[in-house]
């Protein structure tokens, strides 16, 4: 049991197995998430539980009765095209990061969220 035990652990955090944690904590993570091949999956997994979770949000709101004070000034308010693709939307988020590399430190949610709702601002 003993020698089975590290055996576990190196093999849980090996990232060549795709189960060590990827650090999508900030801008400057995640584009190095979205620009390397072997972890472009990763990548497209964040950014589609990001605009999941944005969505839902938004729906939320939209379908209460009395919305959220400036809701569509909320970063989380995206109007995106109807026949976007996963694709589209990461390669958004990629530019945005390449094209503001002053911002990347920060939180890689609020930058995502930023870049997406620059590109697809909602009408007022």
């Amino acid at each position: 049991m003993r020698k089975i035990i590290p055996f576990v652990i190196i093999l849980l955090f090996s990232p060549k197995l795709g189960l060590a944690a990827k650090d999508t904590s900030t801008g400057n993570g995640l584009l190095s998430l979205c620009t390397n091949k072997a972890d472009y999956g990763d990548c497209l997994s964040f950014v589609d539980g990001l605009t999941r979770g944005a969505l839902l949000i938004q729906s939320h709101y939209a379908n209460k009765s009395v919305p959220l004070e400036n809701e569509t000034s909320s970063p989380a308010f995206i109007c995106g095209p109807d026949n976007s693709t996963l694709g589209q939307v990461t390669d958004v988020i990629i530019k945005f990061l390449q094209d503001h590399p002053s911002d990347r430190h920060l939180d890689a949610v609020p930058l995502s969220l930023r870049a997406l709702r620059e590109a697809w601002p909602c009408k007022k």
